[in-house]
């Protein structure tokens, strides 16, 4: 029975992903394309995938420095497979990656999902600090285009802008009215909270995923880590 359901899963797998491979090639024009293979120069093709493979392994090798100081040690060789099953997961279900990368380390090297989704957030969050920093230079070296695009956007749109803020403001009160409600409920029933086993596991998961999160503090080489994000993103 164990290896009929394996085999309807893996069946099932992959007929989703023949079906969604064929939705994507559907429309296109394959001669077109064999044309254009033969008029590559492959000498830039092959440095381009030198380079991609190179970007890869070394988000494989930086995520591996994250995982250490959680207490595992995962090979580079499992980390790398783990990430790129995950990019493969993320044509099918944006996002999805990030799950299935951690739950392929849980099968290889034992390392639990919450740790591992942990330092998958530290790694999103460094990712977006980046984006940011880059954002932020640009707009410096380019401030008057920009300034001056904005302000035709915003002069040639300000009721609508106004109505907007409003709503905003009416969004952010309830959100923030529901959160105060949340807090307030969650102390009264706290001692309750406590003795139910749901509870106790969801903790034990933000604790474990949370150690993940904060693993980035305790790297054995800053210096390496900041230097690989820098130069391969």
């Amino acid at each position: 029975m164990k290896k009929l359901f394996s085999i309807l899963k893996y069946g099932l797998l992959l007929g989703v992903s023949a079906f969604l491979m064929w939705y994507a090639l559907k429309e296109l024009d394959f001669e077109k394309m064999w044309a254009e293979l033969q008029n590559a120069n492959y000498g830039w093709v092959g440095l381009s995938l030198l380079m991609g493979v190179a970007a890869y392994l070394s988000r494989a090798y930086r995520w591996q420095m994250q995982i250490k100081p959680t207490g595992y040690q995962p090979s580079l060789q499992n980390t790398y497979n783990a990430m790129m099953v995950g990019y493969i997961a993320n044509l099918v279900l944006p996002r999805m990656g990030e799950v299935v990368r951690c739950s392929m380390l849980r099968r290889s090297d034992g390392i639990p999902v919450n740790k591992g989704f942990g330092t998958v957030i530290a790694e999103r969050f460094v990712d977006m600090l980046m984006l940011l920093l880059a954002v932020a230079i640009t707009f410096l070296s380019e401030f008057r285009q920009i300034k001056d695009f904005f302000w035709e956007l915003l002069s040639s749109k300000y009721s609508n802008l106004e109505q907007a803020i409003d709503s905003l403001y009416w969004v952010a009160g309830f959100f923030l009215v529901s959160v105060i409600v949340l807090v307030l409920v969650g102390l009264r029933y706290l001692s309750r909270l406590r003795e139910n086993s749901f509870f106790q596991k969801a903790v034990q998961f933000v604790k474990g995923m949370l150690q993940g999160v904060f693993s980035i503090t305790k790297l054995d080489n800053q210096a390496v880590f900041w230097g690989i994000l820098f130069l391969c993103g």
